[in-house]
């Protein structure tokens, strides 16, 4: 059987309708979406999407641990 030339260049990646999304995903989604088409913007900075998030009205709830500005992996 022969693979056409997208399967080949997506390998594993996951599509975002491989998986089902919880309602926080989708409306993060969406609200980046509308960002983008608003401002036209292909790629928004990592500073335009954490506008997004606090748009959203997330909020850091307690004060990071250790200091190194390194993301904790997520468990599970």
């Amino acid at each position: 059987m022969s693979v056409g030339v997208a399967e080949q260049y997506r390998g594993n990646v996951r599509s975002i309708n491989e998986y089902p999304l919880d309602a926080d995903e989708l409306e993060f989604i969406n609200a980046v979406n509308a960002y983008r088409r608003c401002h036209d913007r292909p790629f928004p900075t990592w500073s335009e999407v954490l506008h997004v998030l606090r748009f959203l009205g997330y909020r850091k709830t307690t004060p990071p641990s250790g200091g190194t500005g390194e993301a904790e992996q997520p468990k599970g």
